[in-house]
């Protein structure tokens, strides 16, 4: 605050420092610097570049009011003939000149890109516009005026004999008093154009742009301000170092006792006075910070560290501890935070269009005050809205600009949509999304095309190719968002790998899944990771080995409940409200083994008993369709081309390989004569029952080839259908979806592993039906949630029917029926887990399934 440090009443440049004794000392205690000058230089920027940098960090805000030294009449005359736009350029560029591009311009540059320092000109009716003064003011809305000779420039200070007075408004008397303000009241009347006899004028335009490409990324410091130091930095590319300005440099020097027993392990190289740190942590910088701060006293030198590099650190150390402390009580609701949280929601439901649910907005507040965060709440809750309600604190607040989703193809369609339903006209919709690219190409799209976008989408596949051109658009100002992270497995993965250093670019961030952990606790581990890199070893330090033996440990279990229970937040469908689905109809599809069926079943078992897995795939073609065991099993219907190789399973891919049919002639003939069984045709009169009811279907099968099975006979029966399978593009789809949506088409045809993330269809179908089905848990769940989310109305509870080929009495039976009932066992399983307030490893061993409903009764 102002209040804190003693001003004189009087200063000379002959006599005083204006710089150290009066400029910085008003601008660090300050937020606010209103300047009126008759002429200006960047240059002066350098001098009180310490003062500057607070501005930086407390997020200030300085404007300058500069004379353009001309008449209204030559106003006039140039605007007729069209001339002032090149005066302007003239007179306002002369110093911008491309070898002029140093740390001063630099800074101005970007201060005014971050929308903390904006400047205007003036010009007079008669004469010229030659006033000099000065305002600071700091949070308690304290004022400094200052008026006298002094321009705002390099010579002012340095060279020419200057001099001004000086008033504070907490020790003035009123004259003094109504002085001050009387100068507060003519810099709004003339900043905003309404001073009779002054004419002002925004920074012309191009003047601005070409200011604009000096900027940095950051504000930089002159290091020489700062005598008998050690300077702790941080560069653009965020990598630590320290300046040596000591009056003795040889005390920290290579060869020293200092340098041997305190940097030797971490310098990785030295230049000039820089000492570069090789890749370490904020957390061990912190640690090399107080080291030399506590022998600075001692041996009699100073230890600084910039602006830049304090904020770095505040914004990676967000105080692990207290900030789990602050987790806890976000998720208990504790009656301390209740105001902050109004004004949080205050200023939420003034952004957006549409009012979040009061669950969701707490899960909002929790990501933009965690900073770093994980969102666990169950598909259909909302969490595409959460987080728009957090981008929509955050940007008002200016933390951040932008949102950099890294997800799923397929979630693409939902976030644009979702932007336009929540903010509507308060927000207009700048999108890049990187499967739009084609014109330019993607490396192109993001290196010249990201600019001023507020929403960026790239897919988990293309991180790796474009990983230098993701890398830099992602900065402190970005909201970023993994969606769907579960696909993110593999603790050595390449895909993880890339996406944890994409991580470290960004202060927040925030992960999204609606599934519990279906490996191990091993998916946690790169959870974890990529929200807290720097604190994982010495918060976390959960090892790799403790991650993978945790569900069958119940203390490690609790252990890592413990740890990550502050750090994520999980609403329910129950928290919501949203309607319960029908009971499943399992009746309606069920149909009773014949004696050809039967017999199939019986080749099926012959020729694939010996492979487990095998036998299990064999089983549910054979149940819809047996004409696909005479072929080789298709990878396509178990893995879209978006699959990551990590996510693959490699005992399943090599069972596929190893597929081989050897069956006699007779059973092949006999299939080849009785290729389909009746599920298909009863699945089609089924669906044509509720479309004739009104109702829109999604219908989820297994096998490619039998969704489109599925819709041509849909077709003799005079349904539109049409087909998403894991080879349709996503371009494609996302036509194909709206189409469904505007009622183009009776029937949506699909599978889970293709469609059951990231896709709405709750609000125009509301049935499904399920006429083949896995051991995949996830899957299952997932597509039920399709039409089973927030904005359901008790008349539009979702119905699900399953379908059933069985036979009570055969010896050799089909699957369908086992499965389901196994699904449903794990099902309420999950249900639990997710409902609860852990995060529960949930079994979903496959191979166990099988072997469960194939050999034992």
């Amino acid at each position: 605050m102002l209040t804190k440090f003693k001003f004189k009443n009087l200063y000379n440049s002959k006599e005083d420092n204006l710089i150290t004794s009066f400029y910085i000392p008003a601008l660090e205690n300050s937020i606010k610097y209103d300047r009126i000058s008759s002429y200006f230089d960047s240059k002066i920027l350098r001098m009180y570049s310490v003062g500057i940098e607070h501005y930086y960090e407390s997020n200030g805000k300085i404007r300058f009011v500069f004379s353009c030294d001309i008449s209204e009449e030559d106003y006039q005359l140039m605007k007729k003939g069209y001339e002032l736009r090149e005066y302007y350029k003239a007179r306002l560029m002369s110093s911008l000149c491309e070898e002029d591009i140093n740390v001063d311009l630099s800074n101005m540059a970007y201060l005014i890109a971050k929308d903390m320092v904006d400047v205007k000109i003036a010009f007079t009716k008669e004469g010229i516009f030659h006033d000099k003064y000065g305002l600071f003011m700091d949070e308690e809305n304290n004022a400094l005026y200052f008026r006298g000779s002094n321009n705002e420039t390099l010579a002012a200070v340095l060279k020419n004999y200057e001099s001004f007075e000086t008033s504070c408004t907490w020790e003035c008397d009123l004259n003094e008093s109504f002085k001050i303000q009387i100068a507060i009241n003519n810099f709004e009347k003339i900043w905003s154009d309404k001073m009779e006899g002054i004419i002002t004028l925004p920074l012309p335009q191009c003047v601005k742009n070409k200011l604009l490409t000096f900027s940095s990324k950051s504000v930089n410091y002159v290091y020489h301000n700062k005598e008998n130091a050690l300077i702790f930095d941080i560069s653009d590319e965020k990598r630590f170092f320290m300046v040596n300005n000591l009056e003795n440099p040889k005390f920290v020097s290579k060869g020293s006792k200092l340098y041997a027993f305190k940097l030797n392990s971490y310098v990785e190289e030295i230049y000039d006075k820089k000492y570069f740190f090789k890749k370490i942590s904020y957390i061990k910088i912190n640690e090399l910070i107080k080291t030399f701060t506590l022998l600075s006293s001692e041996y009699n030198f100073n230890v600084y560290v910039t602006p830049i590099l304090r904020q770095y650190i505040f914004s990676k150390d967000i105080l692990i501890d207290k900030r789990k402390n602050v987790g806890i009580a976000i998720k208990h609701r504790d009656d301390f935070l209740l105001d902050d949280f109004n004004k949080f929601k205050q200023i939420v439901n003034k952004e957006l269009s549409r009012q979040l649910r009061e669950p969701q907005m707490w899960d909002a507040y929790h990501i933009a005050t965690m900073i770093k965060s994980a969102n666990f709440s169950v598909p259909g809750a909302g969490k595409t809205s959460i987080v728009y309600g957090a981008y929509a604190y955050l940007s008002f607040l200016n933390k951040v600009d932008k949102i950099v989703m890294i997800g799923p193809k397929n979630s693409f369609s939902s976030w644009k949509k979702e932007f336009i339903n929540n903010f509507a006209s308060k927000r207009k919709l700048e999108f890049l999304d990187i499967q739009e690219s084609e014109r330019y190409g993607k490396r192109n799209s993001l290196k010249y095309f990201s600019n001023n976008k507020n929403l960026i989408l790239i897919n988990y596949e293309s991180t790796l190719s474009l990983f230098s051109e993701i890398s830099q658009i992602i900065d402190d100002q970005t909201l970023l968002v993994f969606d769907e992270v579960h696909r993110i497995k593999g603790v050595e993965s390449k895909r993880a790998e890339v996406c944890l250093k994409f991580s470290k670019l960004a202060t927040y961030k925030v992960v999204l899944t609606g599934t519990p952990i279906p490996n191990s606790y091993k998916d946690i581990f790169n959870l974890l990771n990529i929200l807290y890199s720097d604190e994982y070893d010495t918060f976390f330090n959960f090892r790799i080995n403790e991650l993978s033996i945790a569900s069958k440990n119940e203390m490690m279990m609790r252990k890592i409940n413990n740890a990550i229970y502050p750090f994520f937040c999980r609403i329910t469908k129950k928290d919501l409200l949203i309607p319960l689905p029908y009971e499943d109809d399992i009746k309606s599809g069920m149909i009773e083994m014949d004696e050809d069926e039967e017999k199939i079943m019986e080749i099926v078992y012959n020729t694939f008993g010996s492979n487990t897995l095998l036998l299990y795939i064999r089983l549910m073609q054979a149940s819809s369709n047996p004409d696909l065991i005479l072929k080789k099993i298709n990878i396509s219907d178990f893995y879209d081309d978006t699959t990551d190789e990590d996510n693959k399973d490699i005992y399943f891919l090599k069972t596929l390989q190893e597929d081989k049919i050897t069956m006699s002639s007779s059973d092949f003939n006999f299939i080849k004569s009785h290729s389909k069984t009746r599920k298909i045709d009863l699945c089609a009169e089924l669906i044509k029952d509720q479309v004739n009811k009104g109702q829109k279907v999604i219908a989820w099968g297994i096998f490619v080839d039998n969704l489109f099975l599925l819709s041509h006979k849909l077709t003799e029966l005079g349904l539109k259908s049409i087909v998403i399978s894991g080879s349709t593009p996503q371009h494609e789809r996302d036509i194909i979806l709206d189409d469904f949506e505007r009622g183009l088409f009776d029937v949506l045809i699909t599978n889970p592993h293709t469609l059951a993330e990231s896709i709405s269809l709750h609000k125009i179908c509301h049935y499904a039906i399920y006429f083949e089905y896995s051991f995949n848990l996830t899957h299952m769940i997932q597509s039920r949630d399709r039409i089973h989310r927030l904005g359901i109305t008790e008349l539009e509870r979702p119905q699900y029917t399953y379908m059933f080929l069985n036979s009570d009495t055969a010896l050799y039976n089909t699957i369908d029926k086992k499965v389901y009932y196994r699904l449903k066992e794990k099902e309420k399983i999950m249900i639990d887990a997710v409902e609860g307030a852990e995060v529960l490893y949930i079994d979903d061993n496959y191979m166990d399934d099988i072997k469960e409903i194939l050999y034992n009764a």
